[in-house]
């Protein structure tokens, strides 16, 4: 039994891709290339957002813990 991994990329299967015209191969590769590209642009800017949340969080966090020696 062929267990079948998960598409988290649209690209057709090599079965399917060998059916298809060259052009068309191509146009699918080239599809494939750019959503992937902009899967990855999309998380470069989630783990921007989330780490510079967490960096305010820990710099608030040392801020307050210095506070008292301030005063």
């Amino acid at each position: 039994m062929v267990k079948q991994l998960p598409n988290i990329f649209w690209q057709p299967s090599l079965e399917t891709a060998r059916k298809i015209d060259d052009d068309d191969t191509v146009m699918a590769i080239e599809s494939a290339r750019y959503r992937f590209n902009a899967s990855m642009a999309d998380l470069e800017r989630t783990y921007d957002e989330m780490a510079s949340k967490l960096r305010a969080a820990f710099v608030a966090e040392v801020a307050a813990l210095y506070r008292p020696y301030r005063e």
